[in-house]
């Protein structure tokens, strides 16, 4: 606007006196200039909107790179709380105190293996599902954390092997009761 009403008050301004007078030689090349002008900034508003759209593209996928660390994150260290816990939980255990409880907890040990194992099938697929998303994603590094599928599946051979330990545990624990029932009964 401040370029148009410029270009008027030159070709408005007349220089009269007695002796001369002048007015702009070339009133065409002033209005061919603004419209030079003008049509400069309409590339660049096209360009400027271009621009824009590629920029708020890029920050949008970097945005849903950074939701998708952040989810992983969340997800591998809840999983490896998971199967930490899972495996206190096997060292800890406590078959009973008679033959009637121990062969009583074979039902429950059972149940909990079960669930264990459908509990971490169930979280090794979410996180396979994550992290085949991250990889379309093209996500290369996460600072907030250094878990991969082989860290989480090596988090679940842990306790999986407490829990065959547990198991041996309580085989081993079976035995004593029966053999100290076996002596009761030869008393």
């Amino acid at each position: 606007a401040q370029l148009k009403s410029d270009g008027a008050a030159i070709n408005a301004n007349v220089y009269k006196t007695d002796l001369s007078e002048y007015t702009w030689e070339d009133p065409e090349q002033l209005k061919t200039r603004e419209n030079d002008v003008d049509a400069k900034w309409v590339e660049l508003d096209q360009l400027a909107a271009k621009l824009k759209a590629d920029l708020d593209a890029a920050l949008a996928r970097e945005q849903e790179k950074e939701r998708l660390r952040l989810k992983w994150t969340e997800v591998a260290s809840s999983f490896i709380r998971w199967t930490e816990e899972r495996a206190a939980e096997a060292a800890e255990s406590i078959f009973g105190y008679s033959l009637l409880e121990v062969q009583a907890y074979e039902a429950k040990l059972q149940k909990l293996e079960e669930e264990h194992k459908s509990t971490a099938a169930g979280k090794k697929k979410a996180y396979d599902e994550l992290w085949s998303e991250m990889e379309d994603m093209k996500i290369k590094e996460n600072v907030y954390c250094s878990e991969t599928p082989d860290t989480l599946a090596k988090a679940k051979e842990g306790m999986d092997a407490a829990s065959e330990k547990r198991r041996s545990a309580y085989a081993a624990e079976l035995e004593k009761q029966l053999a100290d029932d076996a002596k009761c009964k030869e008393f």
